[in-house]
Formats: C-alpha cells, structure tokens, sequence
C-alpha cells in the first residue's frame, strides 16, 4: 500500500518535497517511506520513481542463474535415469 496522498498545494508546505523522476512531486517523507517498503512506482501515474537499470540487471542475473541451475539439475536428471534403465 502507498502512502496516503494528502491533496495539499506542496509548493507553500513547510515540509520537503521531492519531484519524481516522472515529475510528480511528493513530500520526501513519504517518498522515503514509499521506498523503504519496496514501493518503486508513484503512485499517481504508477511510472518508476528512480532508475530501475540496475535492479532489472541483477533481477536478470538472477533468473540467469536459476535456469543455469535447472537446466543443470534436468541433465543430472537424465543421466540418472538413463543409468536406471541401463542406456
């Protein structure tokens, strides 16, 4: 869940804001918050609130390794079955 919008004119707030990437602007309090619980996206126009480059990179790097592994686990696989059945 995001946090609450507070439909307040942010331009004459006390408070800090920050302009998103996508050019919303948001309190940075509750941008902060937004990223500590995983949350990347505005929750306006739902667009990435950062560069996202290096998480995609490391989430591809990381499927990589999960089909290096079952492809090798499918072949260990085979090899154990042919052994049963005498190939």
């Amino acid at each position: 869940m995001y946090p609450p919008l507070h439909f307040q004119y942010l331009f004459d707030s006390q408070k800090e804001t920050t302009v998103m990437k996508c050019g919303h602007t948001m309190r940075s309090q509750c941008c902060n918050e937004m990223i500590s619980r995983n949350k990347f996206s505005c929750p306006i126009c739902s667009k990435s609130v950062m560069d996202m480059s290096m998480i995609w990179r490391r989430l591809d790097e990381e499927a990589s390794l999960v089909n290096h592994f079952y492809l090798r686990c499918k072949r260990i696989h085979r090899e154990v079955v042919a052994s049963k059945i005498g190939f």
